[in-house]
């Protein structure tokens, strides 16, 4: 700060300013040391705390400055979730929490929602595949303690938010390497660029109907024969991730 010849310093309780002749810990100190050092506390337990300081000037006319303040955030944290509240059928959200330290990131969701990334990262962007509302939440670690936050999403079939991703037949046909005959009477093949781990099939109210796992190979055939005739998805898992498919069954 110009002009200035004392700066007073001072900590919320539980954090200690190290005396920089002393080394002693005090709360607060006034001298002309432009920084100063901090001691945090032991344990968690303290809430987040403030550094503050003001600036005196010299000479005959002395003013101090107000207060300027660092608010420091220590200990265990809980990070909101950040995303639409509200989703249209069929429409995707992307849902973040942001914080620092965060780990053993781990997201859960409601069955309605499909997500089109991966679930242990600080972001998921989820796809509404049925009506049924409910949280979408990220459970993780802040400093070795086990946090979580959560949002409530709405899903309606008219209305809300995120990002339209058009008709299924035509937006997610791409994201499979091939599925035939579609429309199927009572088996499909489904091919992948990489190997298949899981094949799911589901239905447009988010309820998985039947799956096929431990398959090897980048093809695997699914029996559809005891399905009613209708509008399903077919979900295949392989090494690049999840894709979606529209699939008719007659």
């Amino acid at each position: 700060m110009n002009g200035a010849a004392t700066y007073n310093w001072s900590v919320t309780s539980g954090y200690r300013i190290v005396h920089p002749a002393t080394g002693s810990l005090v709360t607060s100190y006034s001298g002309t040391q432009r920084s100063i050092s901090v001691r945090f506390p032991s344990s968690g337990s303290v809430s987040n705390g403030q550094i503050r300081v003001s600036a005196t000037s010299g000479g005959n006319c002395t003013a101090t400055s107000g207060l300027r303040t660092k608010t420091v955030k220590f200990g265990p944290q809980t990070y909101p979730v950040t995303g639409p509240s509200t989703l249209r059928r069929y429409n995707t959200g992307r849902y973040t929490v942001s914080g620092y330290g965060i780990t053993n990131r781990s997201w859960s969701f409601p069955s309605s929602l499909s997500p089109l990334t991966g679930t242990t990262s600080n972001s998921i962007v989820l796809e509404a595949l049925g009506t049924s509302s409910g949280y979408v939440t990220l459970t993780y670690r802040s400093c070795g303690v086990t946090r979580s936050s959560s949002k409530y999403v709405t899903i309606s079939n008219s209305g809300g938010g995120g990002a339209a991703r058009g008709s299924l037949g035509e937006e997610l046909e791409a994201t499979i390497s091939g599925i035939y005959p579609n429309p199927a009477v009572d088996v499909v093949t489904v091919t992948a660029g990489s190997p298949l781990k899981q094949v799911s099939v589901m239905n447009l109210l988010g309820q998985t109907m039947q799956t096929t796992p431990q398959i090897s190979g980048r093809e695997a055939t699914v029996d559809v024969a005891s399905l009613e005739a209708g509008s399903y998805l077919i979900i295949a898992v392989d090494e690049e991730g999840k894709k979606v498919h529209k699939l008719v069954v007659e």
